[in-house]
């Protein structure tokens, strides 16, 4: 959600500062982003329930270790993407349902997992490095960076996202 927030605060700042840069079109790409995001979730979890509902499965798992994430709300981008994260878990909770009532095999199960993980850490890769490369233009115009001052340096949770996801890409690309 950082780098969200911070995507949308420099790049109209720096719009401010020089009219030839276009925040409308800056934002309109991270909304093409989140909509590919979305619909590809869409789709699978359609996909998905009909597989369910085909053999008669109308049950899901319970997690005995569910981990609950906090969130700051502050632009509509971010409040997408929180709506996104959820429907992807809930994605995640009918693949895992499949598998455990057998409709998949533990080796496609692991597979599918670590395909789907991996895919939605590219998308928050990208995220970041938006956010890092406005953070950069930032630099380079006065107004811009005492807005950029304002915001500050990237949080621990968000160096420790980005690590995370510089980890599994890297760990993708030596496979």
């Amino acid at each position: 959600s950082e780098s969200l927030f911070t995507i949308d605060v420099l790049s109209r700042s720096l719009s401010e500062a020089n009219k030839s840069f276009d925040h409308g079109q800056v934002m309109g790409a991270i909304n093409s982003m989140l909509e590919a995001l979305e619909t590809e979730v869409v789709n699978e979890s359609g996909r998905l329930d009909a597989l369910l509902k085909a053999n008669s499965i109308n049950t899901t798992p319970r997690y005995s270790h569910a981990v609950t994430v906090t969130y700051s709300i502050s632009t509509p981008e971010i409040v997408r993407f929180a709506s996104i994260l959820q429907a992807f878990d809930s994605m995640m909770v009918r693949y895992d349902t499949a598998w455990l009532c057998r409709l998949i095999n533990s080796d496609k199960a692991q597979e599918y997992r670590t395909s789907k993980m991996r895919w939605i850490m590219r998308i928050v890769r990208k995220l970041h490095d938006q956010a890092v490369s406005a953070r950069k233009k930032a630099m380079t115009v006065e107004a811009a960076s005492e807005v950029m001052a304002s915001i500050g340096t990237p949080s621990k949770a968000e160096m420790e996202a980005s690590k995370a996801a510089d980890q599994a890409l890297g760990e993708e690309k030596a496979a």
